[in-house]
């Protein structure tokens, strides 16, 4: 399994490229607003997608959405051929955010709306769910502590876990047992700093003081949703760079 970050900033950052990575070429996490530039900026064909993972409905990984559905039907109208549906993976009333948010970013008529039913197979997730990924892999899901509903999750093969991503979250002792099973690779949302005022977002001492000693030597964590690149990196924590990839497996 390789991995690929288009983007590592946060809502509010230094105007670093928002928010999104790439699993094996195919599965897209997150639609930042200016994802079809990080796509083209990585040599990703956005009609190649198979997959897209949409964490929570905040604009800064939802709003990259009226421009790859628009640009998927303009796609497969062109070419005459059938589009593939791609999977899209979110919380509750996913299909209904979906179609609201092109109206308002088009029009309320616009072809692209009811488009999206045949472009998209909807699977909607809550802490609960689980979905097959490719092979032996399957997605697990976990509820981060966000003001809006929001799911990070876990790929895991054959009980163990390879990959975790706590989006949006402020720290929660629930990520305790996740991080218990020392997941080779941990993205973590590093948007916030020890001494913010409103906590809505983990900082880097939540990472060293409670996550680190849980697992140890044998997870490194990256930190992504970035208000600025980190300057320098920590034993097992690396702040992310646009373009990093990691394989794993």
């Amino acid at each position: 399994m390789r991995i690929k970050i288009l983007g590592n900033g946060g809502f509010i950052s230094s105007g670093i490229p928002y928010n999104s990575f790439l699993i094996d070429n195919t599965f897209l996490v997150e639609a930042p607003p200016d994802v079809m530039v990080s796509l083209r900026n990585h040599g990703i064909r956005f009609y190649d997608l198979r997959r897209i993972y949409l964490s929570h409905f905040h604009g800064d990984h939802f709003f990259g959405m009226p421009f790859i559905i628009l640009n998927l039907m303009k796609q497969y109208r062109e070419t005459c051929s059938p589009p593939h549906p791609i999977e899209i993976i979110g919380p509750h009333g996913l299909r209904e955010a979906l179609r609201e948010l092109q109206q308002l970013a088009i029009a309320p008529g616009h072809p692209s709306v009811d488009c999206i039913d045949e472009l998209f197979r909807f699977v909607e997730i809550d802490s609960t769910s689980r979905v097959k990924l490719d092979g032996t892999k399957h997605l697990i899901f976990h509820e981060m502590a966000h003001p809006t509903p929001t799911c990070g999750f876990s790929v895991v093969e054959d009980g163990g876990y390879l990959f975790t991503y706590l989006a949006d979250t402020v720290w929660s002792d629930s990520f305790i047992p996740v991080l218990a099973n020392k997941p080779r690779i941990v993205f973590c949302d590093l948007n916030g700093a020890p001494d913010d005022a409103i906590k809505q977002h983990m900082s880097e001492r939540d990472i060293v003081e409670k996550a680190i000693p849980v697992t140890g030597t044998s997870t490194r964590y990256i930190g992504v949703h970035l208000s600025e690149v980190g300057e320098r990196d920590l034993d097992f924590l690396h702040y992310s760079r646009v373009g990093e990839e990691y394989e794993i497996g």
